[in-house]
């Protein structure tokens, strides 16, 4: 299954603190009632992930599309 999902993304050298007050803040928005409503209004699956989860989560998209795209020949 295809999923269009977003994330965000931290400039390399981004420091400790700021990378905690970012993922604190984007955790906290996700768990408001407004974000809840606006995910429900468009149809989103509810699927916050940040760190190693997030991380393991790219390395899996990532390989399945790549399957995908070898397997209508766009890649070899």
């Amino acid at each position: 299954m295809f999923a269009n999902w977003r994330g965000f993304f931290a400039a390399k050298g981004l420091g400790d603190a700021q990378y905690a007050r970012m993922r604190h803040t984007l955790r906290t928005v996700s768990e408001t009632a407004v974000f809840d409503d606006i995910r429900l209004r468009n149809g989103w699956a509810e699927n916050y992930l940040e760190g190693d989860a997030f991380y393991a989560f790219l390395t899996q998209q990532e390989a399945q599309i790549r399957s995908l795209m070898q397997s209508i020949g766009y890649l070899r």
